[in-house]
C-alpha cells in the first residue's frame, strides 16, 4: 500500500460500507446515539445537570455517547427539581427521546454569510461563505451511520474560497458493549472550554479518519471514564497533514472532571515510519494538553437554583513541551422569572515563548500545525483573548447569543468584536440569524459581517 494512500483507502472502504449499510438497514433501527458539538443550548443544559451533581460521567469529549447519561436521567425524580433544573432536565430528556424514537434523522440546511467566519468556538456558525447540507442517519443495535452530501463555498487550505462537494459529517460506527470504532468525518470538541479550545475545537470542514473509543463506568478511584484515539488527514498548507490524537477523560466524583490528551502531526512517510519502525527523514511535531472542570456548590435562590463551575485547559508548545497557552473560565446558569440565562467568562493567555510561536505562525502559516482549511483545530491561530458570552432563552423558545470579545493581533493591539445571533423555532426547522461587528478591524477585514441559515429536520 502506498504511504500517502493509507488513510484515503481506509476511508473509502468505510464509506462504501456505509452506503451498503444504508441499503440493508432494518426498519427497527433508531437515530443518532451521540450528542454532537452542534448545539450550544443543549450542551449548556447538560452542564447544568452536571454542576448540580445529577450527572456523574465525563461530558467534555464530543461526540458524547447518550447511553450512560440516559441511565442517569432515568434515576432522577423530576418532580423534586427546581425550575432551572427541571427545564434543563426536560430539554436533555427530549433530545434523548428523539434519538430513541428516530425523530429528526433526516436533515437539510442552507446557509449564507457575507464573509466566511474565522471562528473555532463550540458550535461555531457559518465558517463557510454559503452552504447546502443534507444527511440521513440511522442506528441499529450494534452500528450507526450517517450519509451526508454537502455543496458549499469555503476557504481552502490556502485561504482562497473554493466551491466544493463534500461528505463532511458522514460516518459509520460499530459498537460492542462499551467499545466502538468509527470511520468517517465529524466535528469534535475536546475539553470544558466554550470559546478557545487548545486541544480540538470547531474546524472548517471535518477531518476524515478512524476513531477507536471505550467507556468505563463506576470504576474504583477513576469513577466513570472515556478514552479514544483518532488517526486522520488534514487539509493544511504545511507538510504535517497526518494527525494522531488521543484523549482520556474521567470523573471520579460528581463535581470533578479531568482530561488529558496527546496529539502528533506527521509529514509524508513520517506517519507510516513511526508505526513500522522504518527510517524517515521527515520530522513530526507533538503537543500535550490537559483540562479540569470543578463544579462549585449550587445555591438555592428561593424556589430556584444557581449552578456554576470553573474550568481550565493548558497545552504545551510543539517544540520544547513547556506550557505555551492556558485557557480558564467560569460558567453559571440561573433564571430570572421565565428567562433562562447562562453566562460564560473565558480568557486565553500565552507564555512568552507561546506568544513568539503564535506570532511566527501567523506570519507564516506553513509553520503552524493543526490547520484544517486555514483554521486551527487547536486554537494556534488565536492570540491572547478575553470573552463574555451570554446564552438567553425566552419563554417562547427564542434563543439569543451575545458575545463580546477582546483579542490581540500580532502587533499586540487590542481588537474588540461583538457577536449577536438568534435562533427561532419554525415548525420542524430552526432559523438562525446573526452578525459580527468589529470595532477596529485589521486591514482587509470588514467592520460588519452577517449570516443566516435554515435547518430543517424530519
Amino acid at each position: 500500500m502506498k504511504k500517502n494512500k493509507f488513510l484515503r483507502g481506509t476511508l473509502t472502504a468505510g464509506l462504501q460500507l456505509l452506503a451498503l449499510s444504508a441499503l440493508t438497514v432494518s426498519l427497527a433501527a433508531k437515530s443518532s446515539p451521540w450528542l454532537e458539538p452542534n448545539n450550544t443550548y443543549l450542551r449548556s443544559d447538560l452542564q447544568v445537570l452536571a454542576d448540580a451533581g445529577l450527572i456523574n460521567s465525563p461530558i467534555n469529549t464530543y461526540p458524547l455517547r447518550w447511553s450512560h447519561i440516559y441511565d442517569q436521567l432515568n434515576s432522577i425524580d423530576a418532580s423534586q427539581l427546581s425550575p432551572v433544573l427541571a427545564q434543563a432536565y426536560a430539554h436533555v430528556n427530549y433530545a434523548i427521546q428523539g434519538a430513541l424514537t428516530d425523530r429528526g434523522n433526516r436533515r437539510f440546511e442552507i446557509g449564507y454569510a457575507k464573509d466566511p467566519r474565522n471562528d473555532s468556538s463550540f458550535a461555531a456558525p457559518m465558517t463557510a461563505h454559503w452552504q447546502t447540507q443534507s444527511s440521513y442517519e440511522l442506528t441499529a443495535s450494534h452500528y450507526a451511520f450517517r450519509l451526508a452530501a454537502n455543496y458549499e463555498r469555503r476557504p481552502d487550505k490556502s485561504g482562497n474560497e473554493q466551491d466544493k462537494l463534500t461528505l463532511d459529517n458522514s460516518y459509520i460506527a460499530f459498537n460492542v458493549d462499551h467499545a466502538s470504532i468509527e470511520f468517517g468525518s465529524r466535528q469534535r470538541w475536546w475539553g470544558p472550554t466554550w470559546i478557545y479550545n487548545l486541544a480540538w475545537g470547531h474546524t472548517r470542514g471535518t477531518i476524515p479518519g478512524i476513531d477507536l473509543a471505550y467507556d468505563g463506568y463506576n470504576w474504583p478511584v477513576l469513577g466513570s471514564w472515556h478514552v479514544e484515539t483518532f488517526i486522520g488527514h488534514l487539509e493544511t498548507l504545511n507538510n504535517d497533514a497526518k494527525q494522531w490524537s488521543s484523549r482520556f477523560e474521567f470523573s471520579p466524583v460528581s463535581w470533578l472532571d479531568l482530561g488529558f490528551g496527546y496529539q502528533r502531526w506527521y509529514a509524508k512517510d513520517g506517519f507510516t515510519g513511526y508505526f513500522t519502525g522504518l527510517n524517515s527523514s521527515d520530522s513530526s511535531v507533538d503537543q500535550y494538553h490537559g483540562d479540569v472542570r470543578i463544579s462549585l456548590p449550587k445555591l438555592n435562590l428561593g424556589s430556584d437554583t444557581l449552578t456554576q463551575s470553573i474550568y481550565a485547559q493548558a497545552a504545551t508548545l510543539t517544540d520544547d513541551h513547556s506550557i505555551g497557552a492556558v485557557v480558564y473560565g467560569w460558567q453559571s446558569q440561573f433564571n430570572v422569572g421565565q428567562q433562562y440565562l447562562r453566562w460564560v467568562l473565558e480568557a486565553k493567555t500565552l507564555s512568552s515563548d507561546g506568544k513568539a510561536q503564535w506570532q511566527q505562525g501567523m506570519l507564516n502559516k506553513t509553520t503552524m500545525v493543526g490547520l484544517n482549511n486555514n483554521l486551527a483545530l487547536n486554537n494556534a491561530d488565536v492570540g491572547e483573548s478575553k470573552t463574555v458570552k451570554l446564552l438567553w432563552v425566552t419563554p417562547n423558545d427564542w434563543e439569543w447569543t451575545m458575545q463580546l470579545q477582546r483579542y490581540q493581533n500580532t502587533s499586540e493591539e487590542d481588537k474588540d468584536k461583538l457577536t449577536a445571533s438568534i435562533q427561532l423555532p419554525l415548525a420542524n426547522s430552526l432559523v438562525r440569524l446573526g452578525g459580527d461587528y468589529n470595532k477596529n478591524p485589521d486591514a482587509g477585514v470588514d467592520q460588519w459581517n452577517y449570516w443566516g441559515s435554515w435547518d430543517f429536520r424530519f
